[in-house]
């Protein structure tokens, strides 16, 4: 859920979501045949905002898989 900015639209629609072997969730550009720049810069300030003055690690794996995050 976003505030309907077409170019994050696009790139959302654009974007392969993959798991290495470590289990760890990421966006593959490999895949992608459009750009996901936009949607990759939120979700990388959006896990940096999570880890902001906390002393507490946030499983982000878990986190973006729960169905509890949105933009």
């Amino acid at each position: 859920v976003h505030g309907n900015d077409p170019v994050l639209s696009w790139a959302v629609n654009n974007a392969i979501m993959k798991m290495d072997p470590q289990e760890n969730i990421m966006l593959d550009k490999a895949k992608s045949p459009q750009r996901i720049d936009p949607i990759a810069a939120v979700i990388n300030a959006y896990a940096r905002a999570m880890y902001h003055d906390t002393n507490h690690r946030v499983d982000l794996n878990n986190h973006f898989g729960s169905g509890n995050f949105s933009f």
